[in-house]
């Protein structure tokens, strides 16, 4: 009974999966060959005096959240390039491969960093202890760079918001939501601040 309930169970997951990666492109293609046509729907569907609010809001929303992506895509290339240096400079086997790691990973707030950072330390530590040592002090000592200087100036200037008000509205999100209040504080601060 166990093994025929783990069977359905597995079947039924594996179906769904390959039905939604399916389902996707089609739902993609359809979205974006209608955008045009579904925007000015809602648009008209709303009342007529409501209806010049709502494009402006959804206007600023689209270059507010496009500016974020585009800083975060720097970012990420601004880390990668960052880790891939020092870890070359340490002598690291993998350097290229872990740079790249890193940099992708910086994606996710706060936690992608020390996530990319396990395995270039376990590869150095192959190498010698010592320098497991230097690359997990590296790996922390780029953090604490990136967290108070280079995430502000960085996603500060691609938003329009000052480093410090844009450290100021990290600490808040991350003390307010967590992982969620560090990625979304940025966007609705900056949302905030053009719809007022």
């Amino acid at each position: 009974q166990q093994a025929v309930k783990g069977s359905v169970t597995a079947i039924s997951y594996t179906t769904s999966f390959i039905l939604g990666a399916m389902i996707v492109p089609f739902w993609t293609f359809f979205l974006l060959r209608d955008y045009a046509h579904l925007r000015q729907s809602l648009y008209q569907s709303l009342p007529e005096t409501l209806q010049a609010d709502v494009r402006s809001v959804a206007k600023m929303l689209d270059r507010t959240i496009g500016a974020y992506l585009r800083g975060q895509i720097l970012l990420m290339g601004i880390m990668g390039v960052l880790q891939t240096l020092v870890l070359t400079i340490l002598g690291v086997d993998y350097s290229l491969l872990l740079g790249a790691l890193a940099g992708l990973l910086e994606i996710v707030p706060s936690i992608g960093p020390t996530v990319a950072a396990v395995p270039a330390v376990l590869i150095a530590l192959a190498r010698n202890p010592g320098l497991a040592l230097l690359t997990a002090g590296a790996a922390i000592l780029i953090q604490q760079v990136e967290n108070s200087f280079i995430v502000p100036r960085v996603l500060g200037r691609t938003i329009g918001l000052h480093p410090v008000v844009m450290m100021v509205m990290l600490v808040v999100g991350t003390e307010i939501a967590g992982l969620a209040g560090l990625v979304l504080a940025p966007i609705l601060t900056a949302v905030l601040r053009d719809v007022y």
